[in-house]
């Protein structure tokens, strides 16, 4: 059954690994290779196709609180507490400036979304979350695109560099020497290829270091 996070379709797949449309002895199987490569590549660049977080939870006492998923399409509520006293903060823009608020940065690759970095503001000026453990409950939409079906073309190949280099374990692992049958390492010894690699070049995401 396919995911609905999925960055390729079942014949999207089947296309990949140049199996025809008309033969389903795989349908049953391939779908988990599918879903593996998709959540692989997410954990690598980040979510692909949009998923909702609700209720994300941070510590304060810092200026700023990184979400654990980007890029960000949109921030739906954040709450701040301090002791049992909550406050929702308000989006701050150019044009609105709110007494409480989070301001987010812009994500450098593709500059529509945003890079998951949600900063304390107070009347447009800098300030702290407040002081606490998990005290900062964030809700939002991650990812790219809206669906399997709007993941662009670079995403795809990628994904399908991945699953070829994957599904090289279900092939025959013998190959023909003169008159003798040999065997051939077919397992794949990683799981990102170096193609796969280059086309998502720029979006790698790195371990970041927190903002005291």
């Amino acid at each position: 059954m396919a995911d609905p996070l999925d960055v390729l379709t079942l014949a999207e797949a089947k296309q990949a690994l140049n199996i025809s449309e008309s033969v389903t002895k795989h349908d049953a199987e391939l779908p988990s290779y599918i879903t593996a490569v998709s959540q692989r590549l997410d954990l690598y660049i980040g979510p692909v196709v949009q998923r909702t977080v609700t209720n994300e939870v941070h510590d304060g006492g810092r200026p700023s609180v990184f979400l654990d998923l980007f890029p960000v399409v949109s921030v739906t509520q954040v709450i701040e507490y301090s002791d049992t006293t909550s406050t929702v903060l308000t989006a701050e823009s150019n044009a609105v400036k709110p007494d409480e608020a989070y301001l987010l940065e812009r994500y450098d690759v593709i500059p529509s979304l945003w890079s998951g970095r949600l900063l304390r503001r107070r009347a447009g000026r800098r300030a702290r979350f407040e002081s606490g453990q998990a005290n900062v409950a964030v809700s939002y939409v991650a990812g790219r695109c809206a669906s399997t079906a709007e993941v662009p073309e670079r995403y795809k190949l990628a994904a399908k560099f991945m699953l070829e280099n994957f599904w090289r374990s279900q092939l025959d692992a013998t190959g023909g020497v003169n008159e003798f049958d040999m065997p051939q390492a077919n397992f794949p010894r990683w799981g990102i290829p170096m193609a796969a690699r280059q086309l998502v070049s720029g979006e790698i995401q790195e371990p970041r270091q927190v903002v005291l």
